[in-house]
């Protein structure tokens, strides 16, 4: 029988690639945040003023789809996820859990 030789795999990201990573959570992070902010004073400004209820209910409607999206991509990059049961054994992609 012929042998075959297994390449070392590379189980860790390279050190650039992390500090890359969190440099842009951070600031996916911080964007989120902004978008929040504006959307929640604009939004008392824009329903205090003197503006028709259809203007109203458009930009009530931008601002949580703008929200919704802010959240999402923060979760996203903070790797925050909702659904997530940390008493689950995770296995590699491509590889089934042992047990």
């Amino acid at each position: 029988a012929v042998g075959t030789v297994a390449a070392p795999r590379r189980t860790g990201r390279s050190r650039l690639a992390d500090e890359t990573r969190s440099v842009l959570g951070a600031a996916v992070a911080t964007l989120a945040v902004v978008t929040v902010a504006v959307w929640v004073i604009r939004g008392i400004d824009i329903a205090a003023g003197d503006h028709p209820l259809g203007f109203i209910l458009v930009h009530v409607v931008l601002a949580v789809v703008s929200i919704g999206l802010a959240g999402a991509a923060a979760r996203s990059v903070l790797g925050l996820r909702p659904d997530r049961d940390d008493s689950v054994e995770r296995s590699e992609p491509g590889r089934s859990p042992v047990g």
